[in-house]
């Protein structure tokens, strides 16, 4: 559906924007106001179309990592439409919707099923309830005998199949051709181990959300293709003089009308660069996700720093070092860090001194408690490789 057309259909049939832009007359994208996540939960009724069909509508919540879940609606056939965006990413790494079987690791908990493997169909789902050495060693067997052509997963449950399976010196069915890393940032660690536990397939990254369904996804080349077909990708307080910018992602599905969220900030901080990519594949892509814009650290003068910050620190360690870490977290409290290493196969002392010191550089005057030890294994919540505490009485240790 072309911009102008959404914008009028959701003016003239949508209470929200119908109440808040009354007598205005015909409106541009561009004259309304960005949507955030509490403004929508206050209004989400007045979201929802009129006289929308129920019997053509999904409605489900958001995975509710921020605190609160976002009650959503969508026609099928328009979220139907916008998957096919997916499959055609899919295709480049030789997957279609015709290939099966594949497999599922979620991160979320089930809540209609207790079982951790569910069959259903040619897909092989795993729900991350389980994540004990008894429980990978049964999931891998699993994936080995249903030989998927695809596996889409959470990067951190995958990745600590990944990292279990190379530490015994597995590797996964030559029938696999993609890993799909969606729902969370992806850690270098991880990525890497999925690369050597599943060495016949790619591994690329879903980048979108449950209100937008998909943004872009990742080519061979390391850049997300934003699906301009599906959405309008904007940056807040873009001129549009900069052909690479970053910032908040303001994001507008152009084919959801049951409740349309128009000008949706995703609460993304990404950088977008309109000149494309070196691959044939043509659009603007997206090089780098920063992170959540609430979970960013501060030093004294006020500048902010987010995830990215911390994953690119650690991995110049890992330059150095390699081997050395496995998974890491950071929690700023105040402006006081409590930093948690997980030791790689290859741990070195003096990677504590390397992290202390980048930190000292960045963040002068801060103090800084170490703890080396295995992170806890995330199940139902996302991954966080850094958490912002803003009231220490609510904080309840490392994750």
């Amino acid at each position: 559906m072309e911009i102008d057309e959404l914008v009028e259909r959701a003016r003239t049939r949508v209470p929200y924007y119908r109440e808040r832009y009354a007598g205005r007359g015909r409106l541009r994208l561009e004259d309304l106001e960005i949507l955030d996540k509490p403004t929508v939960m206050v209004h989400a009724e007045a979201l929802r179309e009129d006289d929308a069909d129920p019997e053509q509508l999904i409605a489900f919540l958001t995975s509710g990592t921020t605190g609160n879940p976002l009650p959503l609606f969508h026609y099928r056939a328009q979220r139907a439409r916008c998957s096919m965006a997916l499959w055609g990413a899919r295709r480049w790494y030789g997957v279609s919707a015709a290939r099966a079987p594949w497999c599922r690791f979620r991160g979320l908990y089930n809540l209609t099923d207790p079982r951790t493997v569910i069959e259903k169909g040619d897909c092989l789902e795993f729900y991350a309830l389980d994540l004990s050495d008894d429980a990978l060693a049964e999931y891998f067997d699993r994936i080995t005998r249903h030989r998927p052509v695809w596996l889409q997963g959470r990067p951190c449950a995958t990745g600590q199949l990944a990292t279990w399976m190379v530490e015994r010196g597995l590797v996964g069915p030559d029938s696999l051709r993609l890993v799909e890393l969606t729902g969370e940032l992806t850690i270098t660690a991880d990525r890497e181990a999925i690369a050597r536990a599943f060495p016949g397939a790619a591994v690329a990254d879903q980048y979108g959300s449950q209100e937008t369904w998909p943004i872009a996804y990742q080519c061979p080349e390391g850049n997300r293709h934003v699906f301009e077909d599906n959405v309008l990708l904007e940056i807040e307080g873009d001129t549009g003089e900069e052909k690479v910018l970053t910032g908040h992602a303001i994001v507008t599905n152009r084919h959801f009308t049951a409740m349309p969220l128009l000008r949706y900030r995703t609460g993304d901080i990404v950088t977008l660069d309109r000149r494309g990519c070196r691959c044939p594949r043509g659009g603007p892509v997206i090089t780098t996700v920063h992170g959540r814009a609430a979970d960013h650290a501060v030093d004294r003068s006020g500048g902010i720093e987010y995830t990215s910050f911390f994953q690119t620190l650690i991995d110049h360690v890992e330059q150095d070092l390699p081997g050395s870490i496995r998974r890491f977290q950071f929690v700023q409290q105040g402006l006081d860090f409590a930093v948690t290493l997980e030791p790689g196969a290859r741990w070195a002392p003096e990677c504590v001194e390397r992290v202390g010191s980048a930190l000292d550089r960045r963040f002068p005057g801060r103090r800084v408690a170490f703890e080396v030890r295995p992170t806890r294994a995330q199940t139902a919540a996302k991954y966080r490789p850094f958490i912002k505490v803003a009231d220490p009485s609510t904080e309840d240790g490392i994750r």
